[in-house]
């Protein structure tokens, strides 16, 4: 038996085949190597990867501690990691991009030559100020390496499986839709029109959005203290003590930000009490949730191709 395509839905994640090709369509016991261990190809794990991620049946609250130290200190910080064994995209340019950019303009500029951002951040009161590049350019700057960090690394783990599936042009259109949607909003109701906007929050927030529509049933884990000594025997439990690795559907991580973002902006931004474009925020997460409706009927059913590692018969 050869190789064979499986054409998945990406939007309703249905699987169609050719007449009589469901006979060649791998089971479990076809995979049985010669010491009798179940094991799958790699194409065809790959084939599955994103209904494996959609449809996880698992509900537990709680995680296992990480399988890795890189994940823990990570956790110790507050960053969380994504709850799933999918592998990392690999064609993924424009989110590379961006994250590359955002570090080298950070480093050797940002930090020597802080009035970068004053000439290149965005204005709302000066919206066209270098012939309107600086709607391009504030994104790319941040204040200070804690603002870089948490921006890029939320980034990072959101838009890779973002721009999977969009593609590379649709996702590149996302883009600049949501940083010319969230200028026009700061433009509107900012409260800050002579100060320079920066950063990627705003592209992070519609990312976010975008994300958890998409993958609804996806949850990221946090490292959360944890008192009580019951072992939670449904998620496992952590084996240090006094931490727990608390799983959250996006839903309600996406929904977080954005109840604290709305209550800054009312009570803060408005103010006068900081200088955090909340606004900014918030429109991200808005254009997010409208692309998304609107990209949605574009998410043709792309094919993947799954290889029967079978020999003929």
């Amino acid at each position: 038996m050869g190789s064979f395509e499986v054409d998945i839905c990406r939007i309703c994640h249905m699987l169609w085949v050719d007449a009589e090709e469901h006979v060649e369509i791998p089971h479990p016991e076809d995979f049985i190597n010669e010491r009798g261990d179940s094991t799958r190809t790699k194409d065809w794990g790959d084939a599955s990867a994103t209904l494996t991620m959609e449809n996880e049946k698992d509900e537990s609250a709680f995680s296992e501690v990480p399988d890795s130290m890189a994940k823990i200190v990570l956790n110790f910080f507050g960053l969380p990691h994504e709850d799933h064994h999918r592998d990392v995209p690999t064609h993924v340019w424009i989110t590379g991009f961006i994250i590359v950019a955002c570090a080298l303009l950070f480093a050797p500029f940002t930090l020597r030559h802080p009035e970068i951002i004053k000439e290149y951040g965005f204005y709302p009161g000066d919206p066209l100020k270098n012939h309107g590049l600086n709607i391009l350019f504030g994104p790319l700057l941040h204040a200070g390496f804690v603002h870089l960090i948490y921006n890029l690394y939320f980034f990072g783990i959101l838009a890779d499986d973002v721009e999977e599936r969009l593609g590379f042009f649709r996702y590149g259109a996302f883009v600049l839709f949501t940083f010319g949607f969230v200028a026009m909003s700061q433009i509107i109701w900012g409260t800050h029109p002579d100060v320079p906007h920066i950063g990627l929050s705003g592209l992070v927030m519609a990312v976010m959005t975008f994300y958890t529509l998409e993958f609804p049933k996806s949850r990221l884990v946090y490292m959360v203290p944890w008192i009580h000594s019951m072992h939670f025997q449904r998620g496992g439990y952590a084996r240090i003590r006094g931490l727990r690795w608390l799983r959250i559907k996006i839903g309600w991580v996406a929904l977080g930000y954005l109840a604290v973002d709305v209550l800054s902006y009312f009570l803060l931004e408005r103010n006068g009490l900081t200088s955090v474009s909340h606004t900014a925020h918030i429109s991200g997460a808005v254009i997010g949730a409208i692309l998304w409706g609107a990209l949605r009927p574009l998410r043709q059913m792309r094919p993947l191709k799954a290889a029967n590692s079978q020999k003929d018969k």
